[in-house]
């Protein structure tokens, strides 16, 4: 909730962030797998969440610890997959076989959790109800897409 020009912000809708300068201001928050992005614009990432590498302002996935097998951490997507079941070594990062799945079992390839915009339903992710930006199910929406609002 905003007040006045020299008021500034006391809380911010969902999406949004409340900044730090004074008087404190909403800016959305970062978008495509940014940990951090410019303030003007929000698709310009600063750094990437892990399993990201930044390329020109946008986070892109890495799976280049493949290359020597030391996998720590994969994008949205992959499953951590270890050649060994007793020691950890020779981790790769290996692709969900489910559309819009965000973690995967590296060995049935069951999906646990799905990209945002999905929900899980038995082991498939299910887009959500028109308008809802994030669901936990087909009448739970979390959060609005941009132009809805609560009914």
């Amino acid at each position: 909730m905003c007040g006045g020009p020299n008021i500034g912000c006391q809380y911010c809708a969902p999406g949004f962030t409340l900044t730090t300068d004074q008087p404190a201001k909403c800016r959305i928050n970062c978008q495509g797998y940014c940990a951090t992005c410019d303030s003007l614009n929000p698709f310009s990432c600063n750094t990437c969440l892990a399993g990201y590498t930044l390329v020109n302002g946008a986070c892109q996935p890495d799976t280049s610890c493949n290359n020597n097998a030391i996998c720590q951490v994969c994008p949205f997507g992959y499953s951590i997959s270890s050649a060994s079941t007793t020691i950890v070594f020779n981790q790769t990062c290996q692709k969900c076989n489910q559309p819009n799945c965000a973690r995967c079992d590296s060995i049935s390839q069951e999906c646990h959790s799905c990209l945002t915009g999905y929900y899980l339903s038995g082991s498939a992710c299910t887009q959500c109800s028109l308008g809802c930006a994030t669901c936990l199910g087909e009448k739970f929406c979390l959060s609005c897409a941009s132009g809805f609002t609560v009914q």
